[in-house]
């Protein structure tokens, strides 16, 4: 992997050392807080933490400016 596909995967990874952080702490909202509306009803294990990460990744960009 190389440029941009390396530096996402590393992001990737930090987003699960931080999750597993603040699961350990409780600092986490009920998974289906991440979820949009419409995928309340529908939502599987993977669908709901790929939510999560999104909702995390946008968070920090945000921060980030």
């Amino acid at each position: 992997m190389q440029g941009r596909a390396a530096g996402n995967q590393e992001r990737i990874i930090i987003l699960a050392h931080q999750m597993e952080s603040m699961a350990r702490q409780d600092r986490l909202r009920p998974l289906r807080h991440y979820l949009q509306k419409g995928q309340q009803k529908k939502a599987d294990g993977a669908m709901t933490v790929l939510a999560m990460l999104q909702a995390m990744k946008e968070k920090q960009d945000r921060a980030a400016g």
